[in-house]
Order: structure tokens, then sequence, then C-alpha cells
């Protein structure tokens, strides 16, 4: 009823209205469609990368051509496969393109975090796959003529002419390249965060303003105003992107040095881990004495009072070495049947070692059992008791001897003298072989026989008191002979 009134305000009204329509509601997007976008992002970046290669590869095929015929034999059939090629690169170009633009992000659940996850791991899935075949340069390389071919194909989609979307794909490419070559530049993981941090937002911003300048000045605005260099979804790619693959190759990095440190030094045994404690080492040298001490034992180490009289004898024994006394124990239980064992096997060495001693048998040496097993400061009686009864020691040495045949030597109550046999088979070998080298003991250089017995008669010239001393060294020269 009141429109009537005045009818040309009202139809100027309406017509302004259909002129200028107000702007439709937001739409009410949920809080899930937008988590689900999130979750989705790194698989759609995935394969939107992935398709952007192949209609990359199909695009060279379908400008140069594929053939698997030599021209140089059948050079129609090459001509011919490669037209082929081309008009199949032609008709795979557009599911190709349709197949990405499926997986782009939806307009309305789309975040930035979405946005930057999924342009982020769309950019990492050629590098990785570049990575794999080139390693780190071919990353660089691969990815940025990859994005840059990938560039000049979308502004081509829109409509923008061949020489522009080739400038502006260059640049592109080339910002790329940059971004993953940055953080390997980096020597440590510090170094190529502050590499990323300087050069990565920069690159980007950089490639905006130049691409914006590029189709501005080619006269396409509308594209030019797509580029932002504030964009936050390409600064956040711009950091993600080469901060991945930094780490990447930190992470190659180091896995290479520990594998060539473990080629340089093999890694140590555990047994010999173990061997490098003191306490593990004070531990296996108490056990194995132990061990020693029970198989030495010649009787049953079960029975706690052989055990007790076989350790009370190894440490009377210790103890008069230590003091340089003859060795004397109390008591001693045997076995006789282990005693005859030990025997045995103290004979078949003595017999082994029969064969060794040829040369001193050829120079007169008397190499006897009996000769070797000599007296020992072990069983025989302290200075002065001459008479005194064997001790249990003593009568174990005196049954292994009577086992092998061995007749116990009586000791000689003095030193030898220039007459005494001892001292005349000394002088005999030493005439017969002057020069045949004798070594008094492992840590002496050796000398002559000559000189030896020379010495040996100057030193008791000198200090008649020391006739025990000449004789232990005349009885090693005979005994040994080296």
């Amino acid at each position: 009823m009141w429109d009537g009134l005045d009818q040309q305000a009202t139809d100027r009204a309406l017509d302004y209205r259909a002129r200028n329509p107000s702007p439709p509601p937001p739409p009410n997007v949920s809080g899930w469609a937008q988590v689900g976008e999130i979750l989705a992002a790194p698989f759609k970046g995935v394969g939107q990368g992935t398709l952007q290669t192949a209609r990359n590869a199909n695009a060279a095929a379908g400008v140069a051509g594929v053939s698997a015929i030599d021209p140089r034999e059948d050079l129609d059939g090459y001509l011919e496969e490669q037209a082929l090629s081309r008009e199949g690169a032609a008709l795979a170009d557009p599911l190709l393109r349709r197949s990405i633009d499926r997986l782009k992000p939806d307009a309305q659940a789309s975040t930035t975090a979405s946005l930057v996850l999924q342009d982020a791991f769309r950019v990492l899935t050629k590098a990785g796959g570049y990575a794999v075949l080139g390693g780190a340069p071919g990353a660089i390389v691969g990815t940025g003529a990859d994005e840059g071919v990938t560039g000049y194909l979308e502004l081509r989609d829109k409509g923008v002419d061949p020489a522009t979307a080739a400038q502006a794909g260059a640049v592109r490419g080339a910002a790329t390249a940059a971004g993953v070559a940055a953080p390997v530049a980096g020597r440590t993981l510090l170094q190529s965060a502050g590499i990323i941090a300087a050069t990565g937002p920069g690159s980007f911003m950089a490639e905006q303003a130049i691409t914006r300048d590029i189709l501005e000045r080619a006269r396409y605005p509308e594209l030019a105003a797509e580029h932002d260099p504030f964009d936050p979804v390409g600064l956040g790619v711009s950091i993600l992107v080469p901060a991945a693959f930094g780490g990447a190759v930190h992470l190659g990095r180091a896995r290479a040095a520990r594998r060539a440190e473990a080629e340089a030094s093999p890694e140590a045994h555990p047994v010999e881990v173990l061997a490098d404690s003191p306490e593990v080492r004070d531990a296996a040298h108490v056990a194995f004495q132990s061990q020693a001490a029970d198989v030495a034992m010649l009787g049953n180490w079960a029975d706690p009072q052989v055990r007790a009289t076989h350790v009370q004898a190894l440490d009377d024994a210790a103890r008069a070495m230590d003091a340089g006394e003859p060795v004397r124990v109390s008591a001693l239980e045997v076995d006789p049947v282990k005693a005859q064992r030990v025997a045995e096997e103290v004979g078949a060495r003595l017999r082994a070692v029969d064969a060794e001693l040829g040369a001193l048998r050829s120079a007169d040496v008397d190499a006897s059992p009996a000769a070797l097993v000599g007296d020992s400061p072990l069983i025989d009686p302290a200075p002065g008791t001459a008479d005194a009864p064997p001790g249990p020691l003593q009568a174990i040495v005196d049954q292994v001897r009577q086992v092998l045949g061995i007749e116990p030597r009586a000791r000689p109550s003095e030193a030898p003298s220039e007459g005494s046999p001892t001292m005349q088979r000394a002088t005999r070998i030493a005439t017969e072989h002057p020069q045949m080298p004798v070594r008094m003991d492992e840590g002496s250089p050796p000398s002559s026989a000559a000189d030896l017995v020379q010495s040996m008669r100057e030193e008791t010239q000198r200090n008649r008191t020391e006739k025990r001393a000449f004789e232990a060294a005349v009885e090693c020269f005979l005994r040994t002979g080296t």
C-alpha cells in the first residue's frame, strides 16, 4: 500500500538492490570438517605432488616425443611413434589436470594450518623422490625444475601467454631450489636453522614480488593480485619445507658418520667391554686362581679336609718363596690315582722335551731326566739339616721320581771346585764349543761358553763365599746350554 505513494522511489530502490546484492552469509562449517581437512592435508599434498610430477613428465613427452625405435634403422617408424606419443600426451594432460584439481583444498573447510600442511607435503614429496634418485643435489635441481614447470602449466591453464608463463615459472623454480638448498649449506642443525630463518621467508617474498611484477607488465592484473608477498600460507611453507629437508639431510649425515666410525673401529665384544672394568678383572683373577688350585689339587677337591690342606700348602709355599726359604708343608692329603696320573703327564712332557735336547746331548751335556729334575729349593732341606727327614711335598716328588724311574740325587755338600765333575764338564764343553751361545736367563743377552766359564772362574776367585751362587750358575749352564 505504501509503495504506491512513491512508485519512482520504489523502482530506484529495487534497481539498486538488484545491482548491488548483499553478500551471502558465510557457510557454517563444523569443527569436525576442519579437523578432517587438516588430517587429510598431508595425503592430499602427497597425491597432488605426485600427479604434478606425472603431468610435467607427460608435458615433456608431448613436446619432445618418445620413441624406442632407432631413427638410423627406421626413420619413418621413429617419427610415427613420436607423433603417437605426442597425441597420447595431449589426451592425458586434461585427465591429469582434473585429478590435480580434485585434490585441491576444500574452499570452505580448509584453514591456514591445512593449507600449509598440504602445500608443504606437496613440495616435500617431490624433494624426497628426487633425493632418492640423485641425493641432495638431485633434490635441489629436480625439485626446482619440477616446480618451475608446474608454475608454467598452472599459468597456462589460466590463459597466460607462454612467454610470460615461462618467466614466472622460472622465478618459482629458482626460489624453490634456493629454499631446498639453503639448509644443506649448514654444517650443524643450529646453522641450518639460522639459514632457514634468514632465507626461507625472504626467498618467498622475493618470488611473489617478482612474479607480480611480471604479470602486471604482461597486463594480467587479476592474476598479479593473487601473488601476495605476505601470504601466511606461503611464508609457512617457505619455513616448513626447508626445515624438514634440512632435518633429513642432517639425519643422513649423522647415520653416515656413525657407519664410518663403526667401520673404522669395530664394535667391541661384550666380553671385552666387561674386561675393561677393574672389578670384573679382579673377580676373574680370583676365580681363575680358585680354578687353577682345584685343577692342581692332588686329591678329591670336594673333600673339605683335602681342600683345607691344599690351601694351607699353597699359603706355606707362597710365604716361603717370598722369604727365599725352602718350601715345607705340614700335611697334604694325596689321592694315589691322581698322583699317578700327574706323574704320567710329567713323564710325557719330559719325553717330549728330550727331542729338543739333542744338541746338548751331542755336546756331551748331561740331559737325562735325573739331571733335568735335579735339586730344587722346593724339596731340599734347609741348610745345616741335610739328614732331616723329607716332608710331605718331598715324599710326593719321590713318588713321581719312582714312577718315572729316576733315582733321587743327593745334594752336594759344598760348591764345585776347579776339579769337580761339574766344573770339568763345563770346561770341556767350553773348550770344544767356545762360541756356543749361552743365556743365563731370559732377560740377559747371550754370551759365549768360553767367556762365561772364564767369568765364573774370576768371580769365584774374587769371592769364595759365594760358592752356592757359583754352583747354581754352572748347573744352569749344564742344563740349558742356551
